[in-house]
């Protein structure tokens, strides 16, 4: 699957379109993102896909969903590909260290 750019794939239907797709069809696309992010080719293929979609900015926006499974799929992928050292360039360029802070003094 990672082989197959699903990664994009499901990046590229993120991207957007969160309003009109279906919980279950974010809770799925957030699940295997998560999965598939997991491995380390799920890694270098999130890390080859940040200068094309801002993977980091996409998930940030997520980190607040009113589905608690997203959230969770979205607090996973993001602990696993803050891992490469770009990507964790990439969110302290958008303060994703404050948004953090916030949500864990605010949690739900």
């Amino acid at each position: 699957m990672i082989e197959c750019n699903v990664i994009r794939w499901i990046m590229q239907i993120l991207r957007g379109n969160q309003e009109s797709l279906s919980d279950y069809t974010l809770e799925y696309a957030t699940a295997l993102l998560m999965n598939l992010s997991l491995r380390s080719k799920g890694k270098d293929a999130c890390q080859k896909l940040a200068p094309e979609i801002n993977i980091i900015r996409e998930l940030s926006e997520m980190m607040e969903h009113t589905n608690a499974q997203v959230r969770t799929h979205v607090n996973g992928t993001l602990y696993s590909i803050l891992t490469r050292k770009s990507l964790k360039d990439q969110a302290e360029e958008i303060g994703m260290q404050e948004m953090l802070a916030y949500l864990m003094q605010n949690p739900d």
